[in-house]
């Protein structure tokens, strides 16, 4: 490990950021869609639809980022 500040390093921490910011948005989003009871609301069923799929693959998405920039991590602390 002869310097810590390598391009590895620095892939890997802006992924995971950029992975734990996607999954901060969308936790925001169903948090801001919820009402008194709990219940999410959606203007129409195809509004959930499309909402509902576009958060799965952000959250896949989001999952992705995490993982791949732990592994740039720890192969920029082995390099």
């Amino acid at each position: 490990m002869a310097n810590p500040f390598n391009t590895l390093t620095l892939l890997g921490t802006l992924s995971v950021l950029a992975g734990l910011l996607l999954r901060l948005l969308i936790g925001k989003r169903k948090f801001e869609r919820r009402g008194a009871a709990g219940l999410q609301r959606f203007d129409s069923f195809w509004s959930f639809l499309i909402i509902i799929f576009l958060e799965s693959v952000g959250a896949a998405v989001s999952l992705l980022l995490t993982l791949i920039g732990i592994l740039l991590l720890i192969a920029g602390y082995f390099i």
